[in-house]
């Protein structure tokens, strides 16, 4: 039996990593009385901000590391980002373009796109700044670097549960997955 498709306990280190993911986005959520979540703002920054692109790149980073694990990838795959993101594109060059709708504006994100081409993607840059030298970076705390990064990890945390009935998942209020990824509401889903 394919260990993948057991369903994962409520207690592991994917439903950890899911339930961390969701006290994330409610940071981003609760953002939005102070600045809307919509396309006239994405150049909005803040400490908020900041604070949601490192913790958010933290996680992301943290569920490559256990993508790559379940994906048969060794420690010498996950020593940095371009390891991580050179491993996963090999096992699923779909990875880096899967799409997410931002429910409150109405329009679709896909914050790998970089990774096709070999490149960091712009929020991991922008998080790399910010935690380096933030005083000289804090216009990088944009909202769209810190919607990006919660998208990454929500990307990431898909292909995790990829083998998992999506009644068991969490949901999410900020950010949609692709319809076309499931047949019906309980179906696995199906990732590129």
């Amino acid at each position: 039996m394919d260990t993948n498709d057991v369903e994962a306990p409520i207690e592991s280190d994917e439903y950890r990593l899911w339930r961390y993911w969701i006290r994330l986005e409610s940071m981003m959520v609760s953002s939005e009385p102070f600045c809307t979540i919509a396309d006239e703002n994405l150049n909005a920054f803040s400490d908020e901000y900041a604070k949601i692109i490192i913790l958010s790149s933290v996680h992301f980073e943290t569920c490559t590391k256990q993508l790559v694990k379940k994906w048969g990838g060794g420690p010498s795959d996950t020593e940095n980002m371009g390891q991580i993101r050179s491993f996963i594109v090999k096992q699923r060059e779909g990875f880096c373009s899967l799409p997410l709708e931002i429910f409150a504006a109405g329009r679709q994100v896909t914050p790998l796109s970089a990774w096709k081409e070999g490149k960091p993607a712009e929020f991991w840059l922008a998080y790399t700044s910010i935690k380096h030298s933030y005083h000289t970076s804090s216009k990088l705390a944009t909202q769209q670097n810190a919607i990006e990064a919660l998208a990454a990890g929500l990307v990431t945390l898909l292909y995790i549960f990829e083998k998992q009935p999506r009644y068991r998942w969490p949901h999410s209020s900020l950010l949609l997955y692709p319809r076309s990824a499931f047949l019906v509401d309980l179906d696995p889903l199906k990732l590129p």
